[in-house]
């Protein structure tokens, strides 16, 4: 969980519609994942490491188990 600050968070964004028969049939949002957990002050794991919070209250990596 990311404790909430109140300062904004200032992210681009693109999004994508699909029109047919002149009605929006999907539409996406596209934005950088990184740049938005970064901004917040996430921690993020990618691969095959799985991430625990420590008794200690700091982030460490362990070998993933699958």
């Amino acid at each position: 969980m990311v404790a909430a600050t109140g300062r904004p968070i200032i992210l681009g964004a693109c999004g994508v519609s699909i029109v047919v028969d002149g009605l929006i049939a999907s539409h996406r949002v596209y934005y950088d994942q990184l740049e938005l957990a970064t901004q917040l002050g996430a921690n993020l794991c990618f691969g095959a490491v799985n991430c625990d919070l420590g008794p200690d209250g700091e982030w460490t990596n362990r070998p993933s188990t699958t």
